[in-house]
């Protein structure tokens, strides 16, 4: 869904880089071990609500 209008690819670190924004997937404990990274989130399965850089997986189904 988000080709249409944005530039996805697969970079070193992380999982997907969506125009310049970086995104990892996982559990709750996962991070970015390079804090230095801008725009890097990450998608956990185990929240409700954002915080820091991590957002709840769930919203990405609000995409299609």
């Amino acid at each position: 869904m988000l080709s249409a209008n944005h530039h996805l690819s697969y970079p070193v670190k992380g999982d997907f880089l969506i125009d310049d924004y970086f995104f990892k997937f996982g559990v709750k404990t996962k991070s970015f071990s390079n804090k230095n990274l801008l725009h890097s989130f990450v998608a956990n399965d185990d929240i409700e609500i954002e915080f820091n850089n991590k957002i709840p997986l769930q919203l990405f189904g609000f995409l299609y």
